[in-house]
């Protein structure tokens, strides 16, 4: 079972710096919070925008993570029905970046949303107009997923802010005596 930790601390750009299971990152300020909905999520936030709202998720299953990089990308390319003319070559390619030794894998898609509405639930989206930005997260204490889905107009806000989300990245340290992250 993971044991998550969120711990919010002041960062010097003055946004708040979320230290959560060995990762810390700063989210965006207008994001909103959301409970998580299971134990693998070790952050949720609403993006709002223009009265919808799109989803963006942190995922963490441990140091062994979930898969491989290309078989997290395959399974994301999945779930995005893509219509032959809006395709854009572009946003199939995989993005590969580095930040101060974290390296992080990410694709952009958009089209009808298509994913199961709950893991093994056999029932699935048909969102069309759907945009979504995933990411593996390759950091010491294993890979993170980050995945934000919504109506492409919510996610063109969010882009920018979902690029800046994927920078501030950082291993977050252990304290060996309590066994809890701090910044």
């Amino acid at each position: 079972m993971a044991v998550v930790i969120a711990l919010v601390v002041g960062c010097q750009t003055g946004k708040p710096k979320v230290v959560v299971s060995g990762l810390s990152f700063e989210p965006a300020s207008e994001w909103v919070v959301v409970e998580p909905t299971s134990r693998f999520r070790v952050a949720q936030y609403e993006l709002p925008w223009d009265g919808r709202s799109a989803e963006l998720v942190i995922f963490h299953f441990g140091p062994g993570g979930a898969a491989k990089v290309e078989d997290n990308i395959a399974r994301w390319r999945s779930q995005v029905r893509r219509e032959k003319k809006r395709l854009d070559p572009a946003k199939a390619e995989v993005t590969h970046e580095e930040y101060g030794g974290i390296v992080v894998d990410w694709v952009d898609l958009e089209g009808t949303y298509v994913a199961e509405t709950f893991p093994g639930s056999g029932k699935h989206h048909e969102d069309r107009g759907f945009r979504v930005l995933a990411a593996v997260v390759q950091t010491r204490g294993g890979p993170y997923y980050v995945k934000l889905v919504g109506p492409e107009s919510v996610v063109d806000r969010w882009s920018g802010s979902f690029a800046n989300l994927l920078a501030s990245f950082e291993n977050a340290p252990v304290d060996e005596a309590s066994g809890l992250e701090h910044p």
